[in-house]
Order: C-alpha cells, then structure tokens, then sequence
C-alpha cells in the first residue's frame, strides 16, 4: 500500500474487529524480566519519598475509619456514599496487622503499586509488543501523577490495579472465546473493580463493546458472567443509596465540594499522567494526543490497527469523554482525573504503543521528553508540597496552648488537626460560636479561607506556617457573638 493510500472501508472494519490475540509475541527474556525490575525499583523509591510525611485530610478519613472496629467500619463505608466498601476493609485489615502509621498505612498502596506495574506491562506487551511494555512501564513508574496515588493510603492504586488486571483478564477470555473460566476470572475482576469503585463499570463497558464486536452472538457467554459479577455489588448500592434513589435524587451530596467539569478538566484528564511542572497541561495534552493520533495513522496504513488497539483507545478517551458528558448532561460533580485513573492507565499504555510505532529516533525522544517532563513536575506532588506538617501544627498547639479549643471554617484544616491534636479539642463550622463567648479562642486557616472577624476585634496572628503549595495561619482572640 503506497504511503497516501486510505484503507477501505471494508478493511477498515474488518481490523478493528480483528483480534490477534498472541499470535506473533514471543517469551519474555531474562533481559526484558531485569529491565522490568529495575522500573519497578525506580518506581518503589519515587513512591517512598516522604512516605512518613503526615496524612492528609482525605487520608486520614480513610486511616481513621479503617482503624475503628469492623461494624464501625462497614457504616462508615455505607454512610461514604461516593466510595464502595473494598478499599476500606482490605485497608482495616491491613492496619490491624502493620499498624496505623504514615508509612504502615501507606505500604499497602505502594505494594498495589508494584502489581499494577506488572499488569500494565502485561497488557502493554500484548497488544504493542515487548518494547512498548516497557516504555508503558517506564512512563508509568516516573508518572507523578500515578507516584502522588501510589503511595496514598486512599483506594486509587488498588482501582489502578484492578483495571489493569481486567483489562489483562479480558485478553485472556478474547484469545480463547470459548474458555468458560477465562471469562469467569474477568467477571471475578470486574466485580472486585466495582466493589472499589462504581466508575468502573465505564472501562467495563467499553470491553463488553469490543466483545459485542469481535464475538456478535457468542457473546452472550461472556457478558452473562460480566452482569453476574457487576449485579454483586446491587446489595450494597441499595444499603448505601436505597433512600436517596427511593426518592428519586442522585446521591452525591457528599462530593458537593467538587465543581462540573469544564473543557479545561478535559485537557487536564489527558495530561495528569505527564505531569505539567515545565509545560502548561494543554501542551502536554496536545503532545500526548499527537503521538497518539501520529501512531493511530501509522497503524492504520499498515493495518494494524485492531480491536485491541481499539479497545485501548475506548479506555483512554472514550471513558472520560463519556464521564464528562454525563456530568455535564446531569450537572453533577463526577469527573476528576483521580476518579478516571483506570483511564489514565489506559492512555499512558496508548501513547507508548503508539510513540514504538514511530521511527526509533522519534520513539527515543518522545519517550525521553515525556520522562523528563515527568519527573521535573514530582516535586508538585510531594506531600511536603502540598500540605503542611499537621504533627508540627498540632504540637505548637499543645504546647503553646494547651486544652484550648481550636475552631476552623474548613474540613480541610479540622480533619487533620483533629487526628493529630492531643491536648484540646478542635470544632469546624457548626460549632463556630456556640457557648464560647469571652473565651480565648483560635482559628487556624489559609489565607484565603480566613474570616478573622469570627473571633472578634481584637484578633491577632499567633504563627504561621508556609509550604510549597500554600500558607496556613493562627489566629487569637475573643469569640464574636455571631454565627458564620
């Protein structure tokens, strides 16, 4: 085919309905097994970085409720609307046997970490080929993005894990259509995906699609076992959301503070996994959507563009481009990039694939140029960065002002104050005024959140603290006799 020739429509349809399977791949060679673990080694180190820096708020949400006994546990979970219950009991588990440290807590994502490493390097191998596995590997390990929740004791390394493992799983089923226990290991995936997190049945979707696809009428097998798996987590959905939905209303009041996306959420969603520390997030989305759409072409003229190719392409954009219409359509806060990690995966993996369709010397700088860009953007994402040291805030608390009540106007102060604090109690918003008039008082704030007339006239700053990312202030004096 000369290099102007367009596949006809025919042909066009007939690869993307291809399935290749392993046909081709060869053994993995004890050279590609030590290259693999040695992304694996830089990966582990970038995520135990500051791995003893203090919890943050939405840490110690999930450090706090996971260290409770089981039935406090499991109505917590119901109470967390947004989140399913998988995270929060392998978590408990977890802290019942390693302890409720910064670092202990933290082992367990960086240990889910690592597998999804091997899983992504698996599925990366089988639809592009051993070099691609390991740029895919490579681009994954220095990814600030999956560096920030790989090492966060919050459920998005295991929903990491998970999607990359049914993505695996569904490879598998799709080589031998036949293998009823194939399918039944993907159905098994998905339920664990879901019980982790409901936006997983967006990447589910699109597999059944490529099933529906590739396998028309014999498809019935697989898809029965996938609404198998799926209908597991009903029971838990109508524990949590019964009431809500009885009532005809969504249930995401608990993630009010989140906002409807905008274009720009979208252009961030494809250059979160890059990081954007040297370049603004629209360049690196229009240079990672290049290399994709440069390879796309190249697969295209040679024919080697299939339905895994394809399948690959659903997950990276077509997921979060159906979130965002949802979102936008019921003008409800579910798009963030954290929650569309899966996604993420699926387009790192997309643009290695496609950056080793390109000519070697290209390949080599694209993939250098987006490690680079990578790894000068890590210092966004240390915790040192983008939080301050609650322990040390805590303790000049305790010390400087003993047992007295500390008051803020935001979660993000109270929450882990209060997990930190041993000497005094420390009240959000409700409580603000009530029964506290003439006492000294302090309210602890950023900058921007701070509403100093809330204690009264005779307000003064006690301490600061700055840290990468911001500055966070104490305030002393008289409770005004007024409510916020």
């Amino acid at each position: 085919m000369s290099a102007g020739a367009t596949l006809p429509v025919g042909d066009l349809r007939r690869s993307l309905t291809a399935w290749p399977g392993l046909a081709g791949q060869t053994r993995t060679t004890a050279r590609e097994w030590a290259a693999l673990a040695a992304i694996i080694v830089i990966a582990c180190a970038l995520r135990l970085i500051q791995v003893g820096y203090s919890f943050d708020t939405d840490e110690v949400f999930s450090v706090h409720l996971a260290s409770r006994p089981l039935a406090q546990v499991i109505d917590g979970a119901l109470w967390d609307r947004s989140h399913p219950p998988l995270h929060i009991l392998l978590l408990h588990v977890w802290l019942n046997v390693f302890g409720v440290s910064e670092p202990a807590a933290r082992a367990l994502s960086i240990v889910l970490a690592v597998g999804f490493l091997v899983a992504a390097h698996a599925v990366a191998r089988r639809v592009a080929g051993p070099l691609a596995a390991l740029v895919a590997a490579a681009l994954l390990a220095a990814s600030p993005f999956f560096t920030y929740y790989g090492q966060q004791a919050r459920p998005y390394s295991l929903i990491a894990a998970l999607s990359a493992v049914n993505l695996l799983l569904f490879l598998r089923g799709m080589d031998r259509p036949a293998a009823t226990g194939r399918w039944i290991a993907w159905a098994a995936s998905a339920a664990l995906l879901v019980h982790t997190q409901y936006l997983g049945v967006m990447l589910l979707g699109m597999e059944a699609l490529i099933a529906l696809l590739c396998l028309r009428v014999a498809a019935w097998r697989p898809l029965a076992w996938l609404a198998a798996g799926v209908a597991t987590i009903l029971p838990w959905v109508w524990a949590a959301m019964g009431h809500k939905l009885a009532e005809g209303e969504l249930p995401l009041d608990l993630i009010s503070w989140m906002f409807v996306p905008g274009g720009a959420d979208l252009v961030y969603q494809v250059a979160a996994p890059f990081g954007d520390g040297p370049l603004r997030a629209r360049w690196v989305a229009l240079i990672a959507l290049a290399i994709v759409f440069a390879g796309g072409a190249l697969w295209l003229r040679r024919r080697q563009l299939d339905a895994q190719r394809l399948l690959l392409a659903l997950g990276a954009l077509g997921v979060p481009v159906a979130v965002f219409v949802v979102a936008r359509v019921l003008d409800e806060p579910i798009f963030a990039p954290r929650q569309l990690i899966g996604a993420s995966f699926c387009l790192v993996v997309l643009v290695a694939a496609a950056a080793c369709a390109l000519p070697r010397l290209v390949t080599a700088a694209v993939v250098a140029g987006l490690i680079a860009c990578s790894l000068l953007s890590m210092k966004l994402i240390l915790p040192a960065f983008r939080n301050p040291d609650w322990p040390a805030i805590a303790a000049f608390l305790d010390q400087e002002r003993s047992g007295a009540p500390v008051r803020s106007l935001e979660p993000w102060v109270t929450d882990p104050l209060s997990f930190y604090r041993r000497r005094g109690p420390v009240y959000g918003r409700t409580s603000m005024t009530a029964g506290l008039q003439g006492e000294a008082n302090l309210l602890v704030c950023r900058p921007e959140r701070c509403d100093p007339h809330v204690l009264g006239e005779d307000v003064t700053l006690l301490r600061e603290w700055r840290w990468g990312r911001g500055e966070l202030r104490v305030y002393e004096g008289p409770v005004a006799n007024r409510r916020n």
